[in-house]
């Protein structure tokens, strides 16, 4: 994961695809998303949004799938970034998990996304 963590900040790799490459390191080393988010004290919101931007979302160089058309946002990918690092980062404490706090959808940056309506207006949603 580190690995490719640095090839992301080296310019060598796109966010995305280093993104869900380290979300599918934990499920594959848990037995899915569940456990990765018990066994690693990460709340599963956090892994299921991770899993959300890295699939659904990203311009024609960073996409991971052909379905995905809308680039990440600025604060999507602020967000992506962060929550890639810190999910690193408890992976690599060498505490006991029931020691690690759960790293929560607060503990990462504001999260403003766009979403489009019917009446072609847009909206921007602040979550954490």
């Amino acid at each position: 994961m580190w690995l490719r963590y640095q090839g992301y900040l080296d310019g060598r790799e796109p966010l995305q695809g280093m993104a869900y490459f380290c979300l599918t390191v934990l499920e594959a080393t848990t037995g899915g998303r569940k456990h990765a988010a018990e066994r690693y004290r990460i709340d599963l919101q956090v892994l299921n949004k991770i899993g959300k931007l890295t699939s659904e979302h990203g311009d024609p160089m960073s996409r991971r799938k052909a379905t995905a058309l809308r680039p990440l946002t600025g604060s999507e990918r602020e967000w992506l970034e962060a929550a890639v690092k810190m999910m690193i980062w408890q992976l690599g404490d060498t505490r006991d998990a029931s020691a690690l706090p759960v790293l929560k959808m607060s503990d990462l940056p504001r999260l403003c996304m766009r979403t489009g309506r019917y009446d072609g207006t847009r909206r921007d949603h602040y979550k954490r």
